[in-house]
Protein backbone atom coordinates (compact mmCIF):
# COMPACT_ATOMS: atom_id res chain seq x y z
CA UNK A 1 0.00 0.00 0.00
CA UNK A 2 1.30 3.46 -0.93
CA UNK A 3 0.57 6.56 1.14
CA UNK A 4 1.07 10.16 -0.01
CA UNK A 5 2.91 12.26 2.56
CA UNK A 6 4.64 15.60 2.86
CA UNK A 7 8.26 15.70 3.97
CA UNK A 8 10.15 18.81 4.94
CA UNK A 9 13.58 20.01 5.92
CA UNK A 10 14.50 23.09 7.93
CA UNK A 11 17.93 24.52 7.03
CA UNK A 12 19.32 27.48 8.94
CA UNK A 13 22.99 27.55 7.92
CA UNK A 14 22.57 28.77 4.33
CA UNK A 15 21.27 32.28 4.90
CA UNK A 16 22.39 34.89 7.42
CA UNK A 17 18.91 36.29 7.95
CA UNK A 18 16.23 33.72 7.23
CA UNK A 19 16.11 29.96 7.56
CA UNK A 20 14.90 27.87 4.63
CA UNK A 21 11.99 25.49 5.06
CA UNK A 22 11.49 23.13 2.12
CA UNK A 23 8.38 20.96 1.61
CA UNK A 24 8.07 18.13 -0.86
CA UNK A 25 5.34 15.58 -1.56
CA UNK A 26 6.46 11.98 -1.48
CA UNK A 27 4.98 8.53 -1.71
CA UNK A 28 5.73 6.04 1.02
CA UNK A 29 5.22 2.32 0.61
CA UNK A 30 3.66 0.86 3.73
CA UNK A 31 4.91 -2.65 4.25
CA UNK A 32 4.56 -5.40 6.80
CA UNK A 33 5.94 -4.05 10.11
CA UNK A 34 7.65 -7.39 10.70
CA UNK A 35 9.85 -6.90 7.64
CA UNK A 36 12.95 -4.81 8.28
CA UNK A 37 14.66 -3.24 5.28
CA UNK A 38 18.15 -1.84 5.50
CA UNK A 39 20.92 -0.60 3.27
CA UNK A 40 24.39 -2.06 3.21
CA UNK A 41 27.20 0.48 3.54
CA UNK A 42 30.72 -0.73 2.92
CA UNK A 43 33.94 0.60 1.40
CA UNK A 44 33.08 -0.72 -2.07
CA UNK A 45 29.62 0.88 -2.13
CA UNK A 46 30.92 4.17 -0.74
CA UNK A 47 33.70 4.30 -3.35
CA UNK A 48 31.22 3.52 -6.11
CA UNK A 49 28.88 6.26 -4.82
CA UNK A 50 31.67 8.85 -4.74
CA UNK A 51 32.81 7.85 -8.21
CA UNK A 52 29.28 8.06 -9.64
CA UNK A 53 28.60 11.40 -7.94
CA UNK A 54 31.80 12.90 -9.35
CA UNK A 55 30.62 12.03 -12.88
CA UNK A 56 27.57 14.30 -12.63
CA UNK A 57 27.94 17.75 -14.14
CA UNK A 58 26.28 20.03 -11.58
CA UNK A 59 27.31 23.23 -13.37
CA UNK A 60 24.03 23.20 -15.34
CA UNK A 61 22.19 23.77 -12.05
CA UNK A 62 23.69 27.27 -11.87
CA UNK A 63 21.82 28.17 -15.05
CA UNK A 64 18.42 27.46 -13.50
CA UNK A 65 16.73 30.57 -12.11
CA UNK A 66 14.15 28.74 -10.01
CA UNK A 67 15.81 27.33 -6.86
CA UNK A 68 13.05 24.77 -6.37
CA UNK A 69 13.65 23.30 -9.83
CA UNK A 70 17.42 23.36 -9.32
CA UNK A 71 17.07 21.59 -5.97
CA UNK A 72 14.74 18.94 -7.38
CA UNK A 73 17.12 18.21 -10.26
CA UNK A 74 20.03 17.94 -7.82
CA UNK A 75 18.00 15.80 -5.42
CA UNK A 76 16.72 13.45 -8.12
CA UNK A 77 20.23 12.92 -9.47
CA UNK A 78 21.57 12.30 -5.96
CA UNK A 79 18.71 9.97 -5.05
CA UNK A 80 19.14 7.81 -8.16
CA UNK A 81 22.86 7.43 -7.53
CA UNK A 82 22.28 6.71 -3.83
CA UNK A 83 19.67 4.04 -4.57
CA UNK A 84 21.89 2.40 -7.19
CA UNK A 85 24.93 2.26 -4.91
CA UNK A 86 23.11 1.42 -1.67
CA UNK A 87 20.15 -0.80 -2.59
CA UNK A 88 17.59 -1.82 0.01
Amino acid sequence: MTVETISSIFVCDISDNYPIFHFTKTSVDICDPNIIKKRQFNDINISQFRRNQSRHDLSKLYLINDPQIAFLQFYNTHEITFDECFPV
